[in-house]
């Protein structure tokens, strides 16, 4: 037992892990890809363009991609893979947020975890992630378990 608990309804069943700002419908969908806001000014400092120049880094990424398609928003989402709190946002990331005019869209950043500490980040609405960031040293949203 991992002392972990499922979240319940106030009728003490299981509640539905639907995240805020995606319908019970959409958590069930597998996930599609979008580019629309994918950061490459090299000034930014979670640019794709940051990305290792031998390939192996963006064949990871890729794999990790696929490998999420073949399942539902609900199977990805939980520890490793989460939408992000805003007040968790390092201020470098919502600062970078205004400049791309997405401020207000904080609320559905979410990061995918390629490996221990690497991670992507985009916009999650309904089953559709908008890539945003490469984040290779888990600077968005970092971690307190030091």
């Amino acid at each position: 037992m991992t002392g972990k608990r499922e979240p319940r309804s106030p009728s003490g069943s299981p509640t539905d892990r639907t995240p805020k700002g995606q319908s019970a419908s959409s958590i069930k969908e597998n996930p599609v890809w979008r580019f629309k806001h994918f950061d490459t000014d090299p000034q930014s400092p979670w640019s794709w363009t940051k990305l290792n120049s031998n390939g192996q880094e963006l064949i990871k990424i890729l794999e990790k991609l696929r490998e999420f398609e073949s399942m539902p928003w609900k199977d990805i989402l939980g520890d490793k893979n989460h939408r992000l709190r805003q007040a968790a946002i390092s201020n470098r990331a919502q600062q970078r947020l205004n400049q791309l005019g997405l401020s207000d869209e904080a609320d559905n950043i979410c990061s995918l975890r390629i490996d221990s500490k690497k991670r992507v980040v985009g916009i999650l609405r309904g089953s559709i992630f908008y890539l945003l960031w490469w984040d290779p040293n888990h600077e968005v949203c970092p971690s307190r378990l030091r």
